[in-house]
């Protein structure tokens, strides 16, 4: 009997702790890892025997679907289904599905340490110690501080809880969330000494409107996207102190890093950039991993597949 083949395309399956791979193989399954860019000319082989895709963030097209007469099941490893053709997909008969929540409580980490290294002023903290100046900086505490939570989501949820455990003042907006009392963007942006963002969506959000408006010394945190501020703007707004600080997951062009306002060297001790860690955890490296195979292993015993999105 033929085993089904189960492609993998992201870089980090089955990195944690959990053997991933063991799971599927001692299910019967054939386990392929694949190119991570999904380059058609490499993986057409693959595609045409594949049952189930395990994939990463590289576009999924109609091409590749027409390669994959076998394919059953697209199960995301993450949330974000932008790159996955559903038309095509629901076309020819191809579940999609995701792991939602599996890397929420890493990114809200994330959210807080970065916020942290904020207000506690460690990169230019840092900077100075390895510059044999051990001179004191004066920062601030979470207790006591109004912070607006752009975005009220799973993870925007646990970053709020975990901050007001630490004595945070909430103020939350999102236009679709009816359970908690919420505030409009301009009373959040007047208000907030510390604005968290964690809302989906391409709307830009931080621009020079909302900084001439913000409270002044305003601590922006970013570990959404990257496309939801303005960087010239925010680079200006930091140059003339409206904006204390800056701190965010990811910047645009990360292929051509130096042509990003923000990286500009007169701004480093006002910044702080990570390389997309929000879900880089071994806990969520395991528990997406789980979800991921967890649909996967569903659609070939006929089963009902929890994280279904067409």
């Amino acid at each position: 009997m033929t085993k089904p083949v189960v492609l993998i395309s992201t870089r980090s399956f089955s990195t944690g702790n959990v053997d991933l791979f063991k799971i599927l193989n001692d299910s019967g399954c054939e386990v392929r890892k694949i190119s991570t860019n999904h380059d058609v000319n490499e993986i057409k082989a693959d595609l045409n025997d594949a049952v189930a895709w395990i994939a990463g963030v590289a576009p999924i097209t109609d091409e590749m679907l027409s390669l994959a007469p076998n394919l059953k099941i697209i199960s995301r490893y993450g949330v974000g289904v932008d790159a996955v053709d559903l038309e095509s997909a629901k076309k020819r008969g191809v579940l999609v599905a995701n792991t939602p929540g599996a890397n929420s409580n890493s990114v809200a980490e994330l959210a807080l340490a970065h916020i942290l290294s904020a207000l506690r002023k460690l990169p230019i903290s840092n900077a100075n110690v390895r510059a044999s100046d051990w001179s004191p900086i004066r920062g601030q505490e979470i207790n006591g501080l109004i912070i607006g939570v752009v975005g009220y989501g799973k993870i925007g949820r646990l970053v709020a809880h975990k901050l007001s455990i630490l004595g945070a003042k909430i103020l939350i907006y999102d236009p679709f969330v009816t359970d908690v009392q919420t505030v409009d963007l301009d009373t959040l942006n007047k208000k907030s000494q510390l604005v968290t963002l964690h809302t989906p969506g391409n709307e830009v959000i931080i621009n020079k409107s909302w900084i001439d408006k913000a409270l002044a010394g305003q601590i922006i945190i970013n570990t959404a996207r990257a496309n939801l501020i303005n960087e010239s703007d925010v680079a200006e707004g930091l140059r003339s102190d409206k904006l204390s600080f800056y701190a965010a997951d990811s910047i645009s062009n990360e292929n051509s890093v130096s042509e990003s306002p923000l990286l500009s060297s007169d701004l480093a001790s006002k910044t702080l950039f990570t390389p997309h860690l929000g879900a880089q955890t071994i806990e969520a490296i395991d528990l997406m991993g789980s979800m991921a195979v967890e649909n996967v292993l569903a659609v070939l015993a006929n089963k009902p597949v929890r994280n279904l999105l067409s």
